[in-house]
């Protein structure tokens, strides 16, 4: 996935600072997630790990955007 829209100044940005972004999107099976972005030839920064109660794993795009996949049912329990 690209973003073709970024804010002036944004890479330069990016290349100097500390901080962290990225997007969270839900998954029924984290698990089954990671083995599938790594059969595709996809970056996995962390294979799922525990947050909480709720299993996480995070990857990256080419361009270096971190995404985490967050487990469904584990999320919504602790919204309960």
């Amino acid at each position: 996935m690209r973003l073709g829209l970024r804010a002036p100044g944004a890479a330069r940005w990016a290349e100097h600072s500390h901080a962290c972004a990225q997007i969270a999107i839900s998954s029924d099976d984290v698990h089954k997630t990671c083995e599938h972005v790594k059969a595709t030839g996809g970056k996995v920064m962390k294979e799922p790990f525990d947050v909480g109660g709720t299993k996480v794993m995070t990857t990256c795009d080419p361009d270096g955007w971190k995404y985490a996949f967050v487990d469904n049912s584990d999320f919504l329990k602790e919204l309960e």
